[in-house]
């Protein structure tokens, strides 16, 4: 990675990287070009506190990605509390589309995993057709058999693309890229659960605004009841926050 251009800071122990958006082509690029294998992780919140507990597969993926990127105020907003250098939120599907946006001026290649057989071909369809300077080698849909892993692995790596963008149907998400890492070529890893969704237009793109995250928020809790349980897991959050932070001061 080119030096000054991402820094990685620690917010609980769980690693998050900071990138200023000036500087997302350089990094990028330099992913794409180095040589090894990149992992790229857009940290939700549930994702951050479950590689708090610094022991696992989950914990070990997160540590060794090439890049951490934050896509939950409530990581940033930690950050802040701290009182460290605040990083950058990107939103996932707008950052997706900026990387392969990036990747089609370099005239790079890309992989479609995930989702179903109609959705994986319109996405691939729509995304010909929006970066027509970026060489789509391939897709799969998610939901394989097992006996069919080994040859999907080998399509990639035969096509060796310079971003694989995978989706929902992929057992195991973003842990699937980390446990097959050492069968990849050189490139860009990255796991987003609704960007086939969204590019192939069966869901839209989600508002960003504070209003419609709460009402998106109160929706979810009314459908799934259970949800109200993760209000406790923000609160042991926000507790773990004003602790570090009284630890620090005394």
């Amino acid at each position: 990675m080119e030096a000054g251009l991402v820094k990685r800071i620690n917010v609980l122990n769980v690693p998050v990287d900071i990138v200023r958006e000036e500087d997302l082509e350089e990094v990028i690029l330099n992913l794409a070009e180095n040589g090894r294998v990149n992992q790229i992780i857009l940290l939700d919140f549930v994702g951050f506190m479950k590689a708090r507990r610094q022991k696992g597969e989950w914990c070990r993926a997160v540590k060794e990605a090439a890049l951490v990127l934050p896509v939950s105020h409530r990581i940033i907003k930690g950050a802040r509390f701290l009182k460290m250098e605040e990083p950058r939120r990107y939103r996932a599907f707008d950052f997706i589309i900026s990387l392969m946006g990036i990747l089609e001026n370099r005239r790079k290649s890309a992989y479609l995993l995930g989702s179903s057989k109609k959705r994986i071909q319109k996405s691939f369809t729509n995304l010909k057709n929006s970066f027509p300077g970026l060489r789509f080698v391939g897709r799969h849909q998610g939901r394989w058999e097992r006996n069919r892993e080994e040859d999907i692995l080998m399509a990639i790596r035969k096509s060796s693309p310079t971003l694989l963008l995978t989706g929902r149907g992929i057992k195991g998400r973003d842990l699937w890229i980390h446990r097959n890492k050492d069968a990849y070529n050189p490139g860009i890893f990255l796991w987003n659960r609704n960007c086939f969704e969204i590019i192939s237009g069966r869901k839209p793109k989600p508002s960003e605004t504070a209003v419609s995250r709460f009402f998106r928020s109160v929706l979810k809790c009314l459908f799934l009841p259970w949800r109200w349980l993760r209000l406790f897991r923000q609160i042991w959050y926000w507790l773990l926050l004003l602790g570090t932070r009284l630890f620090k001061k005394s």
